[in-house]
């Protein structure tokens, strides 16, 4: 998730004013509820983010839902999976941090996000003549401010 531009975490009292871009120059602690295998089981997980790079927002997420894609995932029905796993593409917060680069996005927006990670080769041409064949995952991130 990092490598696409979005880190998602609680807010933590590291950042700036609204409207300022506030990079995040240590990792940022975070805790999700995650599954650890395929039982189907969410447990409290604590972990550590990186930084906020230059071209990222931190969102401070309020609420996330899960659908049945999630469950799909969590239970690896479409092939192995990395562990642990937090569901939940879906979600609304506000934006806690942003990095230098980012412009359309302010500290304290409310925003809702529909993330998807779907194999490239799942795409369409289109998406294929734009990255020239060679990406293996397409990182999909609506976002808007509400």
């Amino acid at each position: 998730m990092a490598d696409a531009g979005l880190t998602l975490a609680s807010r933590s009292g590291l950042f700036s004013q609204a409207g300022e871009h506030s990079p995040v120059l240590k990792n940022i602690k975070s805790k999700g509820y995650a599954a650890k295998d395929t039982s189907d089981k969410l447990s409290l997980w604590k972990f550590e983010r990186r930084p906020v790079g230059d071209n990222d927002i931190l969102i401070d997420v309020k609420f996330a839902s899960i659908c049945h894609s999630d469950i799909h995932q969590l239970k690896g029905d479409w092939g192995r999976h990395q562990y642990p796993q937090v569901p939940g593409h879906e979600i609304a917060g506000i934006v806690a941090a942003v990095g230098r680069n980012v412009t359309k996005f302010e500290v304290e927006n409310k925003i809702f996000l529909q993330i998807q990670i779907t194999k490239a080769a799942d795409e369409n041409d289109a998406w294929d003549k734009v990255t020239d064949k060679k990406a293996r995952y397409r990182f999909v991130i609506d976002a808007a401010t509400i």
